[in-house]
């Protein structure tokens, strides 16, 4: 479980991972660098579900990062990190997983597919500024 006291007092699915990461390992500056600083726990657990790209979503690759938000958000939802683990496990390598958002090969959408408008509307703000339109040309075959 979670090392960090009282999270269940302290946090609930609206609080912000960045304020919850900072707080609980203020000296983790590079974790702390590009954590995406608007998610919020239910934002992550949202992302688990569509099976999204984790990495993406909290704005780094570092895996220990990604195991103390898994650690945190167990803990909130009163599971076992086991399980919020393989639900990740088990999306990272679906339709809307690692290739999605960091190459978008394979997803292609005809303009209009108001289901794919939906999705990358939800994944935008976590891909990276600098390849947003790019993703969004590939994704729509603009």
């Amino acid at each position: 479980m979670c090392k960090v006291d009282n999270i269940r007092e302290k946090y609930n699915g609206q609080t912000k991972l960045y304020d919850f990461y900072s707080e609980a390992f203020p000296t983790d500056k590079d974790g702390l660098k590009d954590l995406n600083r608007n998610a919020t726990f239910q934002d992550a657990f949202e992302c688990l579900q569509a099976g999204f790209n984790f990495y993406a979503f909290l704005g780094v690759s570092d895996s220990i990062v990604r195991e103390r938000i898994f650690d945190a958000l167990a803990t909130l939802m009163g599971c076992s990190y086991d399980h919020i683990y393989y639900q990740w496990l088990d999306h990272s390598q679906g339709p809307f997983g690692y290739q999605m958002v960091t190459d978008m090969n394979g997803l292609r959408f005809k303009n209009g597919n108001e289901t794919a408008v939906r999705i990358l509307n939800f994944v935008m703000p976590y891909i990276p500024e600098h390849i947003r339109e790019e993703a969004k040309s590939i994704a729509f075959n603009e």
